[in-house]
């Protein structure tokens, strides 16, 4: 990259030359943003030059810092790689340790069965008797779960048929309160008549005192 780079500068050079020495020649670099025209004076050349040389650093520039990302990611990559070494070995070690404690518990498994066999070949009959004497308890055990269950039952019905007094009574209570409540209603109602009446009554007999006492004052009054 770097040779293409010197022969295009010495390229650029040489066509300048040429193009003050009238040779007309008017190339175009497709590596370069620079388009030559067969400019006629040192000036032109030399700005065109300066534009192609800060291009060229540029691009120097650039390819450094790609250079040095690249071994940043090199760097990055390599210590990925050393801890991901060391996570396998890690996971190899735990590996290890678990198929080392399921042989082990294998190996107790193992043992605790062949201990299960020797006790059960030894105990059958016990096994088998306390099997029977269990069996005969649960049996004893559901006979008086049956008879306890009669005297449940038994109690349950008498306690329904308590029930269905107690709500026969309800009933018959709730029908005497609604019977109270309308006599008391129709009660109230006929004292409130009677004072009725007996206001009438009281406005009636002042009429009646007022047109007496004004007849025996009419009387008097014809008789002097």
């Amino acid at each position: 990259m770097k040779k293409k780079t010197k022969k295009l500068y010495y390229a650029l050079v040489v066509t300048a030359f040429l193009i003050v020495g009238g040779a007309g020649l008017a190339p175009v670099l497709a590596n370069s943003d620079i388009h030559w025209g067969g400019e006629s004076n040192t000036q032109s050349i030399s700005e065109s030059i300066d534009k192609l040389s800060q291009n060229i650093r540029d691009k120097k520039r650039s390819i450094t810092d790609l250079n040095g990302n690249l071994d940043q990611a090199k760097n990055d990559l390599s210590k990925a790689q050393s801890i991901l070494g060391m996570q396998q070995g890690n996971v190899q070690d735990l590996t290890n340790q678990v198929e080392a404690l399921k042989t082990a518990l294998a190996n107790k498994q193992t043992e605790l069965n062949n201990k299960v066999n020797e006790l059960t070949k030894q105990k059958q009959d016990e096994i088998n008797q306390k099997i029977l004497e269990i069996n005969q308890k649960i049996a004893e055990g559901n006979q008086k779960v049956a008879e306890k269950q009669k005297e449940v039952d038994a109690k349950q019905r008498e306690f329904d048929a308590k029930q269905n007094e107690l709500s026969a009574a309800n009933q018959q209570l709730n029908k005497i309160q609604a019977d109270y409540n309308d006599q008391t209603t129709k009660l109230s109602d006929a004292n409130k008549t009677i004072a009725d009446y007996d206001a009438r009554l009281r406005k009636a007999q002042d009429e009646v005192s007022d047109l007496k006492a004004k007849a025996d004052k009419a009387v008097a009054d014809a008789n002097q």
